[in-house]
């Protein structure tokens, strides 16, 4: 350690520092986008009435544009558009903000795209009237959806995101004998963190 005092998230300069930044920071409306793209949608037939379920997939990362500037990007698609998952025009931005990626500077800027999604995730009504049910999805390397978890670094005992399995059983699991499942329940974690191995937030 250099002897300087680790800033906590309840730090009140490490807030107003992050607020600074996060005052020049790009939201869009993932509602106002849905209105927007949803017509376009049906007509390109990414996007049908007969099976009204909107599967989003929310993306995040961070990334250096400059030797000292770095910028955080939350983006979506819709994977209902099979045709189009990796053509860049069909990603749309979310969120852009000046910064590093961190928990407590994402915990900031997100705030309205969390009350969004709360919105929606139990359906959605565009401006036609049409009621769409929503699925979300998250995907990310495994650095930034760590960080969006409040997970410990990648080298801790409970290092997994999935499961519940330590770094002395990763020999002991073969996935081919079906050993190996999704475990871990993220309402769980989101409630009490502190009951499961492995995360700091």
């Amino acid at each position: 350690m250099d002897g300087k005092k680790k800033k906590s998230i309840d730090d009140e300069v490490f807030y107003e520092k992050e607020n600074c930044k996060i005052e020049k920071e790009t939201y869009r409306s993932i509602k106002d986008i849905l209105n927007y793209t949803i017509p376009a949608w049906l007509e390109n037939g990414g996007l049908s009435i007969q099976d009204p379920v909107l599967r989003i997939r929310l993306s995040g990362d961070g990334r250096n544009v400059g030797r000292k500037i770095k910028h955080v990007m939350v983006t979506f698609t819709l994977l209902n558009n099979l045709l189009n998952h990796y053509e860049p025009d069909y990603h749309y931005t979310l969120i852009l903000y000046p910064g590093i990626e961190s928990y407590e500077s994402l915990k900031l800027a997100t705030k309205l795209l969390i009350k969004d999604l709360n919105d929606i995730k139990t359906g959605f009504i565009d401006y036609q009237g049409r009621k769409w049910n929503v699925e979300l999805y998250f995907s990310a390397d495994w650095k930034f959806m760590a960080m969006c978890l409040g997970h410990k670094a990648a080298n801790c005992d409970a290092f997994c995101l999935w499961c519940n399995c330590k770094k002395n059983t990763i020999g002991y699991i073969n996935p081919e004998n079906g050993d190996w499942c999704i475990s871990k329940n993220i309402e769980k974690i989101a409630n009490n963190y502190a009951t499961t191995p492995g995360y700091n937030n």
